[in-house]
């Protein structure tokens, strides 16, 4: 728990857990359901959000970039842009109701512990872009209670910090309409960080480089019918997963691996997927794939 989620939890007045919102709107969990969902994701949306982020886990900073287009007009006079960065998985915060992992689990909310406010219109062709770094503070500590939240002054929350992911979505101040939303993807370098939007990402340019990247790549990403996994030489895979947002492992398989192996994505539905690779030595890599047909 942190104040943020307080702030966030007083905005859709909730007062009981779990709650559903569609669009900003309560609704029964039990009314929602993929007719809902399939119906949501047909709807026309004018505003396209790309969204980028680096993480450096010595030193505890996660860099965000993002670009913001409006294709219409938006003519609410008040807007709030949402930057939050979660966690992929936990485990630590478990108590005794059964559940042993939990997935998606916010950590900080950016620019700022409301986002960021935006005043007045906005009209069709202007486009927001937004750069920061942002440091987590001090050591690992498990909140108590809604009552004991986390001080990002001197401390987080976050168990892995190799695990943690950024996502963006923009809302109405009057009535919280999210207009878009989108997910981040991961980059290694600052080329790839820094690359012109629209621009295809940067392939390493040397086997140091290529190493940088935490144990293996996957390109391209977001896949369509196929994509490649590239292991770095000092990752030793022993066994892969790819799972999806719900946590089923729809993809399992062990060693051994080839150092770059084509994997089929053409039978997968389009959504979010973690690819998890584990190494002889125990060590566990995650990164994010988006299957996009």
């Amino acid at each position: 728990f942190t104040s943020e989620v307080g702030s966030r939890r007083s905005s859709y007045s909730v007062n009981s857990v779990p709650s559903v919102f569609r669009n900003a709107e309560g609704i029964l969990a039990t009314n929602f359901d993929t007719v809902k969902i399939n119906a949501d994701l047909d709807e026309m949306c004018s505003m396209k959000m790309d969204l980028r982020y680096m993480i450096d886990t010595n030193v505890q900073w996660v860099r965000v970039r993002a670009r913001i287009e409006a294709l219409d007009d938006y003519s609410s006079n008040g807007h709030r842009l949402m930057i939050p960065i979660l966690e992929n998985t936990t485990y630590k915060n478990k108590e005794t109701n059964g559940e042993t992992e939990f997935h998606n689990v916010f950590k900080k909310m950016l620019p700022e512990s409301n986002g960021e406010l935006i005043i007045g219109e906005i009209e069709a062709g202007e486009v927001i872009e937004y750069d920061s770094t942002y440091t987590f503070q001090g050591d690992y500590r498990l909140p108590n209670s809604a009552q004991d939240p986390i001080n990002h002054a001197t401390e987080h929350s976050i168990e892995e910090f190799d695990d943690i992911h950024v996502v963006m979505f923009m809302q109405s101040l009057v009535n919280r309409e999210i207009y878009q939303g989108a997910i981040g993807v991961r980059e290694f370098t600052e080329a790839n960080m820094d690359r012109d939007w629209g621009d295809d990402r940067l392939w390493p340019l040397s086997i140091a480089e290529f190493n940088k990247n935490k144990g293996f790549v996957v390109s391209p990403n977001p896949a369509n019918g196929f994509t490649s996994v590239h292991f770095s030489k000092d990752f030793n895979a022993e066994r892969i997963e790819l799972v999806d947002v719900q946590g089923r492992v729809v993809l399992s398989k062990t060693a051994p691996f080839a150092q770059k192996f084509n994997l089929s994505v053409s039978d997968l539905v389009s959504g979010v997927y973690f690819f998890r690779a584990q190494s002889s030595e125990g060590l566990i890599q995650t990164k994010k794939m988006i299957v996009h047909h």
